[in-house]
This record gives C-alpha cells, structure tokens and sequence, in this order.
C-alpha cells in the first residue's frame, strides 16, 4: 500500500517531467525549423549562382568570340568569377577541400586565349567555349551534390 511521502514525491516530480518534456519537444522542434531555414537559405544562393554562372558563361563566349580583346567585359567576367568564389567559400557550397571545380571554370575561362597580345577571335563551336560549358556544369553538378549530401539525407 503506498504511503503519503509517494504520493508527494509524485506529484512534486511530474511537474519538473512534464516542463522537461515539453522544453526537450521545443528543441526538436527548434532544431528541425532551423534546419529547413538553412536548407531555403542555401538553396536561394544556389539559385542566384546559378544564375550568375549562366551569365558568366554568356560573357565568356562573348569576350571569346568577339573580333578584338574587349578588356572591360574581361574584367567583368574576372570580378564576377572572384565573386562567384567567394561565395561559395563564405556559404560552405562545397567541401573545403573539393574546391577545384571552381578553379577550373576560372582556367577554362581566362587561361587560354583571355590575354589580350595573343587574343584570337574563337568560332562558336570551337573547344574552348564546350570547355567553358563543361565546367560551369561540373562547378554546378558539385554544387548541387554537396547540396545533396547536406540537405537530402
């Protein structure tokens, strides 16, 4: 048969119980709804990148195919690919030691035929523009994979 001081131990414990309860509900909850704020966040950025690789992209087959060296638009595609870089270091858009992808759209795009002495007007299915689009989709398939792999598991 229970006595009283069970009965009083009950009762003053379950209150403490039912607050802990509902304080360790709230974290989840907390913590799952930050998680989803993160994965817009992350995924808005994607987008915006995405859009922006589009354009650099675009830029690099202009500047190439262009009869001269327009050194403005390659200064452009330049910052906008520094920008682009930085972007995706600071968001952590990829591993940080799987950063290559990146590397390789700036070389694809200003290593070969981007100094202005030995500039060379490019035919619109020469190799180095397919170069240019193989790698802004690499850079992009990475992206999205890391994305993937954060997000989607």
């Amino acid at each position: 048969m229970p006595d009283g001081k069970d009965c009083t131990l009950f009762h003053s414990i379950a209150p403490i119980i039912t607050w802990g309860m509902v304080i360790a509900g709230w974290l989840v909850v907390n913590n799952q709804n930050n998680f989803r704020e993160k994965r817009k966040e992350t995924r808005a950025i994607l987008n915006q990148l995405r859009s922006d690789l589009d354009a650099i992209e675009k830029q690099a087959f202009s500047y190439h195919t262009a009869q001269e060296a327009l050194i403005e638009l390659g200064r452009d595609i330049k910052l906008s690919l520094s920008r682009i870089s930085r972007d995706i270091a600071r968001h952590d858009l990829l591993p940080s030691g799987k950063r290559h992808p990146i590397v390789k759209l700036r070389q694809a795009i200003t290593l070969k035929n981007f100094d202005t002495d030995c500039f060379l007007t490019q035919n619109t299915n020469c190799e180095l523009l397919e170069e240019i689009s193989a790698t802004k989709d690499n850079l992009i398939d990475a992206l999205e994979r890391h994305f993937k792999d954060q997000y989607q598991k």
